[in-house]
């Protein structure tokens, strides 16, 4: 659930951020109502391919890994329209503005893992002096 929803939780706060800078329509909760209906393949697709990946035998796996892939580009074609729709946009800037979006969800955990490694270091420093005091001291 969170390999779903996180990623999507992501993208609809870059997207609602980027796109209340470039005169989108659309409110937070509508991108994220939008980008929750584009994933309904996904969520038809892929239970049935696993389901017959445990009766197939290593020669059909062709058609598998076809109906994955058509799920994610269902999905990607679901995201392109539903940006389209929701901000009225043209299909160029709807284009620009996913990958803008894309663009800030990178630097958006690029920054959080930033921020998650110097809190680990910071702790592991004051873990360390405080031990140091107490040697001290003590």
């Amino acid at each position: 659930m969170i390999k779903l929803l996180g990623p999507i939780l992501l993208y609809s706060l870059c997207n609602w951020c980027v796109s209340s800078l470039m005169d989108g329509e659309a409110t937070f909760k509508q991108i994220f109502m939008a980008n929750c209906y584009a994933v309904t393949p996904l969520i038809l697709l892929v239970p049935p391919a696993v389901a017959l990946s445990n009766i197939m035998v290593a020669e059909e796996g062709a058609f598998f890994r076809t109906i994955i892939i058509l799920a994610y580009f269902w999905v990607a074609l679901l995201f392109i329209c539903a940006n389209k729709q929701i901000h009225d946009y043209s299909m160029g800037k709807s284009l620009a503005v996913l990958f803008i979006s894309l663009l800030v969800m990178a630097v958006l955990v690029f920054l959080t893992l930033l921020f998650l490694i110097l809190m680990q270091q910071f702790g592991g420093f004051c873990i360390d002096f405080a031990g140091d005091l107490f040697d001290k001291f003590f």
